[in-house]
């Protein structure tokens, strides 16, 4: 089975995306693909218009994958933080260091329209390939064969 992480700005697409929400729902209800969120996700998306992580498919909720000062105790895991500092470098866009870091230790792909966090991803995070959205329904396409 094959794991994703959907960053927050990527549910906006699927909002507006009911084919490429349908066939995700199929996939995943089928066992085939399995769908990864964390607290980081789950708090941007309840300050969205979608106030929360919404209903279209299951979702499985995981710790974050390293634990950074200050953080939420019972929302992260011990983890080296490798890839969160690399990510991070000199900005301050922890959430998307985080993202990335959980990306990378939980999924096979990480999409994201966020160019700066694609770029550092496909930089730091060799354990997951990083997709925007229309190579997401691209790859998505190699399920229908099955």
């Amino acid at each position: 089975m094959d794991t994703v992480v959907l960053d927050s700005n990527i549910y906006d697409r699927l909002e507006l995306d009911v084919e490429t929400r349908e066939l995700l729902s199929k996939f995943v209800t089928q066992g085939m693909l399995q769908v990864i969120s964390t607290p980081r996700i789950r708090r941007e998306l309840e300050e969205s218009p979608l106030q929360g992580i919404p209903d279209w498919f299951p979702v499985v909720q995981e710790l974050e994958s390293v634990s950074i000062l200050p953080f939420r105790l019972g929302e992260t895991r011990l983890g080296k933080g490798e890839v969160f500092r690399a990510h991070l470098g000199e900005s301050a866009k922890r959430a998307d260091a985080e993202i990335t870091d959980s990306a990378n230790a939980y999924a096979d792909v990480f999409v994201t329209d966020d160019r700066r966090c694609r770029k550092r991803a496909q930089e730091c995070a060799p354990l997951c390939k990083t997709l925007t959205y229309p190579d997401f329904k691209a790859w998505l396409c190699k399920f229908r064969a099955k």
